[in-house]
């Protein structure tokens, strides 16, 4: 759409340029190039927030299928840690002078998930993904929302430059206008 607008400012350019007397060219390429510049800025900023996109998509996508054959591997029981030859809890160990099975069992903590890695990692695995997710979405809507802001400057742009190109054949009739009249005056 972009790209479309710079083409069509550029054959407007070459028309009201062939049409105009010398002293107005700069102004009129001056107001060209800035129309241009800044048409070509935000293609730029769109096909880079798209390649920003595009990229993590793809490593979501690749975290999912890693995520996937993990999963499948880590399900089998070979995978599961054998409990070792002593059972930890025989030993009390002391903290501080204190024995361990005298401290209180609802302060204590015993995750699932200490004795099963593959659970852990599945978890946390998940947890990045999602994470991977909501950012990837949270960079869509504002690529969404900067979408809407370009298009909104380009209605303004154009508009602008619709009411300049007006002004300025207004101004090249009068001028062709009086100099005919010169001319006449002449003869």
């Amino acid at each position: 759409m972009e790209k479309a607008s710079q083409d069509k400012n550029a054959v407007g350019y070459l028309k009201l340029v062939s049409k105009t007397n010398r002293h107005q060219i700069p102004h009129i390429r001056q107001a060209f190039k800035k129309v241009n510049q800044r048409a070509s800025a935000a293609i730029a900023q769109i096909q880079r927030r798209l390649c920003q996109c595009h990229q993590q998509l793809q490593e979501l996508e690749k975290s999912c299928w890693h995520k996937d054959s993990v999963l499948k591997v880590e399900s089998s029981l070979d995978n599961c840690q054998q409990p070792s030859e002593k059972a930890p809890f025989l030993e009390p160990t002391k903290l501080g002078g204190k024995d361990c099975l005298s401290t209180n069992l609802s302060n204590r903590h015993f995750p699932l998930e200490s004795h099963f890695p593959a659970l852990q990692r599945g978890k946390s695995s998940e947890r990045k993904r999602n994470l991977l997710l909501q950012k990837v979405k949270e960079e869509l809507k504002e690529v969404d929302k900067f979408h809407l802001s370009l298009q909104v400057s380009y209605q303004s742009l154009k508009e602008k430059y619709l009411t300049d190109l007006q002004v300025s054949l207004e101004s090249l009739k009068k001028e062709k206008c009086r100099r005919s009249w010169r001319l006449s005056r002449v003869v």
